[in-house]
């Protein structure tokens, strides 16, 4: 189940797995030695989050829909362009009306965006590609084809909230790729 944390509740958790908490409340301590324990763990714990946004497998992520707010832009020939919000650390889904299955998302130096450059190589309808680029995302639509919409786009967004599966909650670490 996913479930949507803000920083201090997950401080909190973080906290508690790297057995630092809950403190006592019947006692205080003052430390002078210049360790900021809390912006340390919440550095830890922001670089752990970061590397479950990269890597975790997208069902364990809570993806937002963002085909409400990103602009489609025609470049020509049949090449379409969208700005991703900023935050945006992956692309979960892409699916534009028409298509008869959700777009392989790439990077683009791999082999299916190099055969996007020709307009036989593309993937089509069927088999739809989508590019993505640093900030942006490049559709290979084709020519002729009338109103494209988006029928959906789901992302993964680093909003400074933490929405994750609460398996994930017991902390292990993402190193597959």
């Amino acid at each position: 189940m996913i479930v949507t944390l803000d920083e201090e509740q997950m401080l909190d958790r973080w906290c508690r797995h790297k057995h630092l908490g809950p403190l006592r409340m019947d006692a205080s301590v003052v430390r002078s030695d210049l360790f900021d324990i809390r912006a340390m763990m919440l550095a830890e714990m922001r670089g752990w989050y970061g590397r479950v946004l990269r890597k975790a497998p997208l069902h364990f992520l809570g993806l937002k829909d963002m085909s409400k707010v990103v602009n489609l832009i025609d470049c020509g020939e049949g090449i379409y362009e969208v700005a991703l919000p900023v935050g945006v650390v992956r692309v979960g889904e892409v699916v534009i009306d028409g298509w008869e299955a959700p777009a392989l998302v790439v990077a683009p130096d791999s082999h299916e965006a190099k055969a996007q450059a020709n307009p036989f190589g593309r993937g089509g309808s069927c088999h739809p590609v989508v590019v993505r680029y640093p900030g942006r995302l490049r559709f290979y639509i084709g020519e002729n084809r009338g109103a494209v919409i988006i029928e959906r786009l789901t992302a993964v967004v680093d909003d400074g909230t933490y929405q994750l599966d609460d398996s994930l909650l017991d902390f292990r670490e993402y190193v597959c790729e």
